[in-house]
């Protein structure tokens, strides 16, 4: 890639709109490595200070888990993204984190978006938040509360979302209900397709491990 150091104002142009970066460092490979290296100490920084401020002393993480995370970092340029990387690195490094930081952790937030990230969010703060309120089981998120919430224009953005968060067993569609009718004396069961997102011992362990002090 290199060679767009030499060219004309207009190739130059392109990189900076595809990229948001300025040509730096007389190379393309130069600009984009300084540019993960900086997200990346970020990320590693904010970990840092994560660990000091509760007075916890760091162990060591596993270079399969450590590595993937700070590369995946460095690619990072979504804030809310960038501080569950953080997170994830600084939960892999406390000896008192309720969950193991897998290395499987790692590759579904990358391949999360920004607004799956926060679905995911929602959906294990919702059922926090029912069981301190003694309220039982979380019953999940109706996929109409989650297109009006984050895909009010896009029924496709939803689907693809919501398939998205089951491939990875973060969550999972609730189980249809059964509605018993009543028709010419006989009773009928009925089943309605799935419209809830619910959660799962496996999406629950992932959300905590991205999520600092739970």
């Amino acid at each position: 890639m290199d060679w767009l150091t030499n060219a004309g104002d207009e190739a130059k142009a392109f990189f900076s709109s595809i990229t948001g970066l300025a040509l730096e460092h007389h190379s393309v490979a130069g600009t984009i490595a300084a540019y993960r290296a900086k997200n990346a100490l970020k990320a590693y920084e904010n970990a840092r200070q994560k660990l000091k401020a509760d007075g916890i002393d760091p162990r060591r993480i596993d270079f399969k888990v450590l590595f993937p995370i700070l590369q995946h970092a460095g690619d990072e340029d979504n804030e809310s993204l960038h501080e569950k990387w953080a997170t994830l690195l600084a939960n892999a490094a406390n000896p008192r984190a309720k969950v193991t930081v897998r290395p499987d952790f790692v590759a579904a937030l990358a391949q999360m978006t920004p607004k799956e990230a926060a679905l995911v969010d929602w959906l294990y703060e919702l059922e926090d938040t029912s069981a301190h309120k003694g309220k039982g089981d979380c019953h999940g998120i109706t996929f109409k509360e989650i297109s009006d919430k984050f895909f009010p224009e896009s029924a496709i953005d939803t689907r693809m979302a919501i398939d998205n968060l089951i491939r990875l067993r973060i969550c999972r569609a609730a189980q249809g209900s059964f509605t018993n009718l009543i028709k010419g004396g006989m009773t009928l069961n009925t089943i309605s397709a799935p419209d809830t997102l619910v959660p799962t011992d496996y999406g629950r362990a992932f959300h905590t491990a991205c999520t600092w002090g739970k």
